[in-house]
């Protein structure tokens, strides 16, 4: 699959792409806020693009909304470091959004989550 990396945290991203080369899928990019993301996703237009939610300039939120506007179909895996925010994403029913996964992640839940979205597009 082809993923784009939403993150303000150098860190992060670098671990995400780490391991998402690593299960054999292509990151098309890395962005650090919100309109970085919008930009890339309309650009590249992945299949899976993970999304922080607290970042600079647009939060991942506003940038969800605006790929939905933009009508981009890719999948949103939203990885935050605030449990409460995974709550209100859930209860927004945000139409691509399909995991939040909360900070510190397992490489055991990306996996199980990229796999189950590869066998959705089977």
């Amino acid at each position: 699959m082809r993923i784009l990396i939403v993150d303000d945290s150098l860190e992060v991203r670098n671990l995400l792409q780490y391991i998402m080369t690593g299960l054999g899928h292509a990151v098309v990019g890395h962005a650090k806020d919100g309109v970085e993301a919008v930009e890339m996703a309309l650009l590249h237009q992945p299949d899976v693009i993970t999304m922080d939610i607290h970042m600079p300039r647009m939060n991942g939120i506003e940038a969800i909304r605006a790929l939905e506007a933009e009508g981009c179909p890719s999948r949103i895996i939203v990885i935050t470091g605030e449990s409460e925010i995974i709550a209100k994403i859930i209860e927004m029913k945000l139409k691509h959004v399909v995991k939040c996964l909360a900070k510190p992640f397992s490489l055991a839940e990306i996996t199980r989550t990229l796999d189950n979205i590869v066998r959705k597009c089977s």
